[in-house]
């Protein structure tokens, strides 16, 4: 996004742009969240036309990646249930395996 007027002067939301930009690593998710959110209401009060057009734009596509992470996560929680129903039955079948052996080699101990 351009952040200049048409003199190449910066807008002013440029340096919390800029400063943003730079501490974002640093945060935890719900604050970059917030940050994100403080930053794009600047950019959209602040920006042109074109730049708050390439902001929703932008807010849309998040919003589509969120959709399809929600899905992944939902299709990852169904495979963990149907793993956890499929090795509880596994585990057990082992451990009554391993009873079996323990009391053999104790009979042929005897």
């Amino acid at each position: 996004m351009a952040f200049e007027d048409g003199n190449g002067k910066h807008l002013d939301g440029y340096d919390d742009y800029q400063r943003t930009l730079n501490t974002l690593g640093d945060m935890d998710a719900m604050k970059r969240i917030e940050e994100a959110k403080a930053l794009a209401d600047s950019m959209y009060t602040k920006g042109t036309l074109a730049e708050r057009n390439e902001l929703l734009t932008c807010l849309d596509a998040i919003a589509q990646e969120i959709t399809e992470l929600e899905k992944a996560f939902e299709l990852a929680a169904i495979e963990l249930s149907h793993l956890k129903g499929n090795i509880v039955p596994f585990i057990e079948h082992i451990e009554h395996f391993t009873k079996q052996a323990l009391e053999a080699i104790r009979k042929e101990k005897e």
